[in-house]
């Protein structure tokens, strides 16, 4: 939960506090004292996992005597279960009133539908156990009932009669199209299901339905008219320096434009038909999926570049199915950083890229970004390990990619290992008018394949 706290802080610059307490192991005896102090002009409580009865007691006490209006617990003893309210939402309250009396049961509960759905709200993140979706947990809380925080202003967000109005007005023909294609309208009603803002769970219905026809009426509700009235911008924080030496050279723009074109080239060379691969991840919405290849390459004129990831889908309706973006890259201020755009289904996304570390013989590299779909309301980060085949490094390489990861503020345990397995099928071709814009990758030639001993890593 120490992690979790640090994302909290990262989320809001205006300082938001998240203190922790950790329980004694090992039959140790509760001291209350750094709790009530915690508890102290506290706005929010949250506990888990505390299941002995008497400490259970000992602390629902502790919060009820400082007065904490909002209070979130799961999986604990029911003397600490009990106390979870939102607003004037009491899930745990008369719990032993029959089904038959469900009306009455819920009534009593008390609470308006907002606390209702914010409770299902984070139950889900909290059901789901990411450092990044607990501390979306905790800033929905303080956003729904101590102050606004930007990074979670979409979380029960409603849909409102101006909303409803611009698309009768301005996206009219895109809608009619949408629900007469089923595809369409499957990931319509599957995104309508989603908490509001719920990353994770919109970008799922969105890859499994894609369809030219829901692109169009998304292009048209979101980025031409912002009929949601959506806004985001790029999270600030955390901001790891880039790398800024490699094989013994200051890092100039074109060595990091060549260590992200990676292995692409011809087989004949010893190269692939994609720079790298995922090995994993840590945002779990973008980062999680099968079999991601990422194809780095240079554009038609001087200086420019264009990214396109091929990843696989396990679909809501059990298929396998490919997916491709094109993003176009623009070099930063500093080498080895880069400004991302994508129109990803409809939605124009933004994005900030930096190479954090890569071993020499370009047998891995950490890459991390920061970005924002500012029309659909959302910003994100996440970070990359990448290899030439997918498969984790070296075990002599571990020491320096978990201190590349450091330095990002994740911890190793926040990764999602990527399925990689030998494919086909996979749509990997450079577009044909870039083809002859490609030239060998001189790092690529001098690391010889990028297999066998680890190298050390420059930073």
């Amino acid at each position: 939960m120490k992690q979790v706290a640090r994302r909290v802080a990262w989320a809001d610059p205006r300082g938001l506090q998240m203190d922790v307490i950790a329980l004694p192991d090992g039959g140790s005896p509760l001291d209350v004292a750094p709790i009530e102090a915690a508890l102290h002009g506290a706005d929010v409580f949250i506990a888990t996992g505390v299941t002995d009865r008497s400490e259970a007691g000992a602390i629902a006490a502790a919060v009820r005597a400082a007065g904490v209006a909002t209070r979130l617990v799961f999986d604990s003893a029911p003397e600490l279960d009990t106390l979870t309210k939102l607003g004037n939402y009491r899930p745990a309250a008369f719990a032993g009133v029959p089904r038959r009396l469900s009306i009455f049961r819920a009534a009593l509960r008390g609470g308006s539908g907002d606390d209702r759905a914010l409770y299902t709200l984070v139950k889900t993140f909290y059901e789901r156990c990411s450092a990044e979706d607990l501390a979306f947990m905790a800033l929905s809380l303080v956003n729904a009932y101590v102050t606004e925080v930007p990074a979670a202003q979409g979380l029960g967000k409603k849909s409102g009669v101006g909303m409803v109005a611009c698309i009768l007005t301005k996206c009219r023909a895109q809608l009619l199209a949408c629900v007469r294609e089923p595809t369409c309208k499957a990931c319509i009603t599957c995104l309508n299901k989603c908490p509001p803002n719920d990353q994770v769970c919109s970008y799922r219905c969105i890859t499994s339905y894609e369809t030219a026809t829901f692109e169009q009426f998304s292009l048209c509700l979101m980025t031409k008219h912002n009929c949601m009235g959506n806004h985001a911008e790029m999270p600030a924080s955390p901001d790891p320096a880039p790398m800024t030496h490699y094989r013994g050279r200051p890092l100039d723009h074109e060595t990091g434009e060549d260590i992200l074109i990676g292995w692409l080239g011809g087989e004949d060379q010893g190269l692939r038909p994609w720079s790298w691969k995922v090995a994993c991840g840590q945002n779990p919405a973008y980062d999680y999926f099968p079999n991601q290849h990422q194809i780095f390459y240079r554009g038609k004129r001087e200086g420019t570049m264009w990214y396109d990831p091929v990843f696989q889908v396990n679909t809501l309706a059990g298929e396998k199915v490919w997916r491709r973006r094109h993003y176009r890259v623009r070099r930063g201020t500093a080498p080895g950083t880069f400004f991302f755009s994508v129109l990803d289904n409809g939605v124009t996304s933004k994005e900030y890229w930096r190479i954090v570390a890569a071993a020499e013989d370009l047998s891995w590299a950490c890459v991390y970004y920061s970005g924002a779909a500012a029309a659909a309301g959302q910003a994100y980060a996440g970070a990359l390990l990448i290899t030439p085949d997918g498969e984790w490094p070296a075990p002599a390489a571990m020491e320096e990619v978990t201190a590349a990861f450091a330095t990002c503020g994740i911890e190793m345990w926040e990764l999602y290992p990527c399925h990689n397995e030998p494919i086909t099928d996979a749509p990997l071709d450079l577009p044909p008018e870039f083809a002859t814009a490609q030239r060998p990758n001189r790092l690529a030639a001098a690391a010889g394949g990028g297999q066998g001993a680890a190298t050390p890593a420059a930073h």
